[in-house]
């Protein structure tokens, strides 16, 4: 599924804020067999990319760290990357957020063609 920007990833029907959901897009439940879910989540004001499936199995295989499955993101972020050398020494060596250290791996950083942005 290509989610929209200014779209929720997630499947109910509502959320407190108003804001649209998956589920302006998806069968509604009890149409057909199997009920879809999406399997992990984009930001809000992301677009993009986001598998929906309708086994549970299949979704935590993909989600649990312990499958070893790996994940490649893709981000246009507004300006220039000074040093692509310290934001790839920065990434692999953990970044802090609410939900714990997370460490990953730079694998390009390209100017966008415009020159005001880039590419990770």
């Amino acid at each position: 599924f290509n989610k929209p920007r200014s779209v929720l990833s997630s499947a109910s029907a509502s959320d407190f804020k108003g804001r649209e959901t998956l589920s302006a897009y998806l069968p509604p439940p009890g149409y057909g067999p199997n009920l879809f879910h999406p399997v992990g989540r984009l930001d809000y004001d992301t677009s993009g990319l986001l598998l929906l499936s309708s086994s549970g199995h299949l979704t935590h295989n993909i989600l649990s760290p312990r499958s070893g499955v790996g994940k490649v993101y893709s981000a246009l972020v507004n300006g220039l990357v000074p040093d692509p050398s310290a934001l790839s020494s920065r990434l692999s060596s953990g970044v802090e957020t609410s939900e714990g250290v997370h460490v990953a791996e730079l694998l390009g950083c390209d100017r966008d063609e415009g020159g005001d942005a880039t590419t990770l």
